[in-house]
Order: structure tokens, then C-alpha cells, then sequence
């Protein structure tokens, strides 16, 4: 996962960049400022991917995941997060741990989202932050992204419509 922060475009952006990534090369008016995270492709390809080192370096997702088992948050069911500790350490099923590069992308989306919680204690700046972002979004409307890509992958034909 990728985090795209926007700081110099003013708007109300946080999302991952793997999804919208291409898009953006497309039209990069449209999202302006800085991409923070990691670019995974190297990493998938190569395996070198190692979430545990992670975890065990890094005190705050150490002490935050081992409170998912010790039932710091689920006194009642302990063992509640199980599966996705072990996902995200292990993996499951033969997959590699962390495939979404949770751990670690999670600095730099703690960053992002601190930032955006700052933004919204001034309420005239995150208004004029999310017109700004709502006015620009109209480039990733799913309508065009479907359209795109049936046209450049799926082929499918026009029918008649329901409507």
C-alpha cells in the first residue's frame, strides 16, 4: 500500500497509491504533491519482503499487535484477532505475510492521517479542502474507469440498455 499525501494541492486526498497510481500518471494535475509508502513491485517479485523484522524493531506496532492477543482490547475473545496477526507476520495458506504491506506502509499512514486530523480541527480549511477534492475527483469516477477498461482490456461489446 501506498499513501498519497497532497500537500501543496489542498485537498482532502489520503489514499493508497497502488490503486490509483496509473490514473494519476495519466492526469497529474489532478493530484499534486507528494507519494509516500512503498512501491512493491521488487519486494513481490523477490521475496525480500520481511514483516517480522518489522515487528520486532518497531516497539509501537510490536506493542499495538501484541495487545490484539493478550486481550488488552478484547478481554472477552482473546484470540478475536488471531488470523490477522498471523497474516500479517506468516501468511496463510502459502501466501506471503503482509502482502498489502501493512506494517510497512503504517508510518507513513499514521503520518497522513495525523496530518489530516490537524486539517480538520480548521474547519474553514477542510471545507475548502473537500470542495477543492470533490470538484477534482471527477477524473476517478468508476464510470470512467470501467469504461477504460473495457475498452482497453475486457473488449465487450455495447448492448441495449435496461434503463
Amino acid at each position: 500500500m501506498k499513501i498519497i499525501a497532497v500537500p501543496n494541492y489542498e485537498a482532502l486526498s489520503c489514499c493508497a497509491a497502488d490503486i490509483v497510481e496509473a490514473q494519476i500518471r495519466q492526469k497529474p494535475d489532478t493530484c499534486l504533491g507528494t507519494v509516500t509508502g512503498s512501491w512493491p513491485e521488487g519486494m513481490y517479485r523477490e521475496r525480500t519482503y520481511n514483516p517480522m523484522s518489522i515487528f520486532e524493531t518497531n516497539h509501537e506496532i510490536r506493542k499495538a499487535m501484541s495487545q490484539w492477543l493478550d486481550g488488552t482490547l478484547f478481554p472477552n475473545e482473546p484470540l478475536a484477532m488471531q488470523d490477522l496477526y498471523h497474516t500479517l507476520l506468516v501468511g496463510d495458506y502459502g501466501g506471503m505475510p503482509d502482502s498489502y504491506f501493512v506494517l510497512k506502509d503504517f508510518g507513513s499512514y499514521s503520518m497522513a492521517n495525523r496530518r489530516m486530523m490537524e486539517d480538520y480541527q480548521n474547519r474553514d480549511k477542510w471545507l475548502r479542502m473537500a470542495i477543492v477534492n470533490t470538484a477534482k475527483s471527477g477524473f476517478f469516477s468508476s464510470d470512467r474507469t470501467i469504461r477504460q477498461y473495457n475498452n482497453t482490456i475486457w473488449h465487450i461489446q455495447d448492448g441495449p440498455s435496461i434503463l
